[in-house]
C-alpha cells in the first residue's frame, strides 16, 4: 500500500468521530447485553419497550424521532417484540397514524429488564465517575444536534 496513503487513512481514524462514537456505542451495548442476557432480550430492544413506557402510546414517526432511527429500522426493531406480545402497534387511524403502546407483558419484562439495566448503568457511572458521566451526556446532546444541523 502507498505510504501517503496509509499515513492519510491514519489521520482520518485519528480524528474519525463516525469510529470513535461507533467503537464506544458497541463496547456500552456489549456492556448492556451482557447485563440483560438473563432476560432475553438485547439493550436495543430494552430500550425502545423503555421509550414507549416513559412517553405513552407514540406513533411510529414520533418514536423514530425520539430513538433517532429511521422507520425503516425501527418497524424491523418493533416486529419481533410485537410477535412477543410485549407491544402493541394498532392499525392506521386517523391520519395514517399506528399507535405503538406497552402491553402488560412488555410492562413485566421491562420491571425484570431495569434491574439488570441499573447494574449495567451503574457499573458504568462509576467507572467513568461523576464528572466524565456528565461530560458524555453533553458531548453526546452536542454532537447529534450538530449531525442532525448539519443534515437540516
Amino acid at each position: 500500500m502507498d505510504s501517503d496513503l496509509s499515513t492519510t487513512a491514519k489521520a482520518m481514524l485519528n480524528r474519525c468521530l463516525f469510529q470513535r462514537t461507533r467503537a464506544a456505542a458497541r463496547a456500552v451495548t456489549r456492556l448492556y447485553d451482557h447485563e440483560l442476557r438473563s432476560t432475553g432480550f438485547k439493550a436495543t430492544q430494552v430500550n425502545v419497550l423503555a421509550t414507549v413506557a416513559a412517553r405513552g402510546g407514540l406513533s411510529i414517526t414520533a418514536l423514530s424521532d425520539e430513538l433517532g432511527m429511521d422507520r425503516t429500522t425501527l418497524s424491523r426493531n418493533l416486529r419481533p417484540l410485537e410477535q412477543r406480545k410485549l407491544l402493541s402497534v394498532a392499525p392506521e387511524g386517523a391520519h395514517r397514524v399506528r399507535l405503538v403502546t406497552l402491553t402488560p407483558a412488555g410492562e413485566t419484562l421491562l420491571t425484570e429488564a431495569a434491574a439488570c439495566w441499573e447494574r449495567a448503568q451503574s457499573a458504568l457511572e462509576a467507572s467513568l465517575g461523576g464528572k466524565r458521566v456528565k461530560s458524555v451526556r453533553k458531548s453526546s446532546r452536542a454532537l447529534t444536534r450538530s449531525a442532525a444541523k448539519i443534515l437540516d
